[in-house]
């Protein structure tokens, strides 16, 4: 499998549209667009999905520069990395280059179980 993760916007804010996160794979059954209209909730369940695949299938997996530019255009989000200590889930500034990427609002610290919890009341 190779995939390819995507967030669909347009403009810059303050104008600035969002539409959704899409994963695109060269297995074509495996495609899906995440459209809840919530950024946080879509990417999130974007990366509980690529676990479920990557447990299928060993293959690779690359990121589109929309990810970076969705935050660098003006999106109200900063990325925290998720690390698993003793069973336990952390979101940290700083990844080791291995960690899953998640997004938090620039005005809040959200805790890993917040986010889950956030995302998880509108379960897709």
């Amino acid at each position: 499998m190779v995939g390819f993760v995507d967030i669909i916007y347009g403009g810059v804010a303050p104008t600035m549209v969002y539409k959704g996160v899409s994963f695109s794979s060269d297995i074509k059954e495996e495609d899906k667009i995440f459209y809840t209209g919530d950024f946080l909730k879509d990417w999130y369940f974007c990366q509980k999905y690529l676990v479920q695949i990557k447990s299928k299938s060993e293959g690779s997996l690359s990121y589109s520069s929309t990810v970076n530019h969705f935050v660098t255009d003006g999106a109200p989000y900063q990325s925290r990395y998720l690390s698993i200590v003793d069973g336990k889930g952390f979101l940290n500034e700083e990844s080791n280059g291995e960690q899953m990427r998640f997004f938090v609002p620039n005005d809040q610290d959200f805790t890993w179980g917040v986010l889950q919890a956030y995302c998880e009341e509108l379960n897709i």
